[in-house]
């Protein structure tokens, strides 16, 4: 029999392909900073490499951000709110972008009130008592590159944006003068002085607090109790539309309307003698624990909702009888899960060099640059590079 001759395989077939046929247009975003506050300025660069043909002319930065809260994940209730959507021409060429690599550096204003990123999706384990309350809170930020002639060429990063409380490190006193109380028929006084490290806390972090009594009364003080209380408040807000509703809104009667209050920690300790006139306790660590949930407002069956959480420090003497003093304090919430300020692109990685180029970034004064090194103006005036070869990019710039 006549024995089939096997087909002679193609090599064009089975040969590796050269750098020049695998390399793809691409493009990628790096930020000066891993996280930024409302307000700021955020210095990126953008890194388009050019190698195929294409009918890109422009690039546009965008900047989005949203809150979605979830109500039941089962039934898939859940509403979004959009916080910022904004849109900046970063580069318009009247041809396509010829072949090369360019680095075009931007920089781009956040608006000032803009809350901070954010997530949390425990409400039902640390309330299971409030069946109104959300499952899960997301506040969520990203800068994107991207093309209107090209929908698969583009550049994602996740923005973090922390939240801004104003002297966070510095010490929180409680006026004597607000937890004066007087025993009229002692004519004598108890004070209780209240000081804190900080103004507001970070979750995970250690609070320490030192108290100072001051005993006139001549009575014994039985104990000193410190609580620190989460407080978290769900309700209607009366607008326009509400307001015209024949019977008034009852936050009682209203099953969007829940307040809970829980313990977090409690401490007690022994009081002080009627000899004793003053007496202290002095750097009392108290742990913050996480996660904690955050402050929204959000719209949900025609209901505008909004929620309201903090943390409150109390403390008291007797269980209240004789004195009881209270510190409300702001928390500095959680990201959003958002990885940090990196070079990231679509389809293939970035050559190995580009990491030099992050240097750039940081320098505020204009680059030594050729005429036939500018490319354009992005929209922020700033000079749009067309990239030199490896090594003389690392060794001038970064």
């Amino acid at each position: 029999r006549r024995v089939p001759q096997t087909r002679r395989a193609d090599s064009s077939r089975n040969r590796p392909t050269s750098q020049a046929e695998a390399a793809m247009n691409e493009a990628a975003l790096c930020l000066n900073q891993s996280s930024y506050h409302a307000g700021e300025i955020v210095y990126g660069a953008a890194y388009i490499c050019i190698c195929r043909p294409t009918q890109i002319r422009s690039l546009q930065i965008r900047i989005q951000g949203t809150e979605t809260v979830t109500w039941s994940r089962r039934k898939g209730q859940s509403s979004s709110a959009c916080l910022i959507d904004q849109s900046y021409e970063l580069l318009s060429l009247p041809q396509p972008i010829p072949f090369g690599s360019y680095l075009i550096p931007f920089k781009l204003p956040l608006p000032n009130l803009l809350p901070a990123s954010f997530y949390f999706a425990e409400f039902d384990e640390l309330c299971c008592e409030a069946s109104d309350l959300p499952e899960a809170c997301r506040v969520a930020y990203s800068i994107s590159l991207a093309s209107p002639q090209s929908q698969r060429f583009g550049a994602r990063l996740d923005l973090l944006v922390d939240e801004e409380v104003p002297g966070s490190e510095e010490a929180l006193s409680v006026n004597d003068s607000l937890n004066l109380s007087v025993i009229p028929a002692m004519r004598k006084t108890l004070r209780l002085g209240l000081s804190l490290d900080r103004q507001a806390v970070r979750f995970g972090e250690f609070l320490t607090v030192t108290l100072r009594l001051v005993n006139e009364t001549r009575r014994t003080i039985e104990n000193v109790a410190i609580k620190l209380l989460r407080r978290i408040s769900v309700a209607c807000v009366d607008n326009g539309e509400q307001l015209q509703q024949l019977q008034p809104h009852d936050p009682t009667k209203c099953p969007h309307c829940v307040s809970v209050c829980s313990t977090w920690w409690s401490m007690l300790m022994p009081g002080s003698d009627p000899e004793v006139i003053e007496c202290g306790f002095d750097d009392l660590k108290i742990p913050i624990p996480s996660p904690t949930p955050c402050d929204f407002a959000q719209t949900v069956n025609s209901h505008r909702l909004t929620c309201q959480h903090f943390l409150q420090l109390l403390v008291s003497l007797d269980g209240g009888r004789r004195l009881q003093t209270e510190v409300r304090l702001p928390l500095v919430r959680a990201h959003a899960g958002a990885q940090s300020a990196t070079w990231q692109q679509l389809e293939q990685p970035l050559p190995h060099w580009l990491a030099g180029c992050s240097a750039l970034l940081s320098q505020s004064a204009s680059l030594p640059l050729r005429p036939d090194e500018v490319l354009g103006t992005n929209f922020a005036g700033m000079p749009v590079l067309r990239s030199l070869p490896a090594s003389a990019l690392v060794t001038d710039f970064a």
